[in-house]
């Protein structure tokens, strides 16, 4: 099964069957009787709008970046790919100050070999901390460790914003003298 179909499934059944379990409590408080039937049209309703939004919200989001829809990744809670590149690590602080909204950045430090970036919540998925780890090689090249997590211990899901911020800092280190266009 794919990932972004089995993460699909899950927001529907997780959601859902939260809502009907919540729908069934608040009857119950008030008197009415058990029914099977609105338990489940209830689970199946919510659970498949809540689903549709979420993967619809991803799926514009990678469509945002431009990074193609992912069929074979895991949304891992954490993700971490390596990039050999020439661009300097100084380049890298003008590369973030001009990439900065697209990142979606609270606030961010240098120190020597790595960089951290905090991002913001967007009321879909949590903040995250993006940790850049830069090793000098010879002939001017340096290799960046980019790994993206949740700040939250618990995320039930990630919906793609971890893939998409590391995705998006790879592009950013293979085009420096540009600024990226959001689409």
């Amino acid at each position: 099964m794919k990932p972004f179909l089995k993460q699909g499934i899950t927001i529907f059944l997780f959601s859902g069957l939260f809502f009907a379990t919540f729908m069934a409590l608040m009857d119950y408080f008030q008197g009415y009787e058990f029914g099977a039937w609105k338990f489940f049209f209830s689970a199946l309703f919510f659970g498949g709008i809540q689903a549709g939004w979420r993967l619809y919200y991803m799926y514009q989001n990678f469509k945002k970046f431009n990074i193609e829809v992912p069929n074979q990744i895991d949304f891992k809670k954490i993700q971490k790919e390596e990039i050999t590149t020439n661009t300097r690590p100084e380049e890298l602080r003008s590369l973030i100050d001009k990439n900065y909204v697209n990142l979606n950045i609270a606030k961010f430090q240098f120190e020597e070999n790595r960089v951290i970036l905090r991002t913001k919540g967007d009321g879909v998925s949590p903040s995250e901390t993006i940790t850049i780890d830069i090793l000098p090689l010879e002939d001017e090249k340096y290799t960046y460790t980019i790994e993206s997590k949740s700040n939250y211990k618990l995320p039930i899901h990630d919906y793609g914003k971890n893939y998409v911020q590391v995705k998006y800092l790879i592009r950013m280190l293979q085009k420096p003298e540009s600024k990226l266009k959001v689409a």
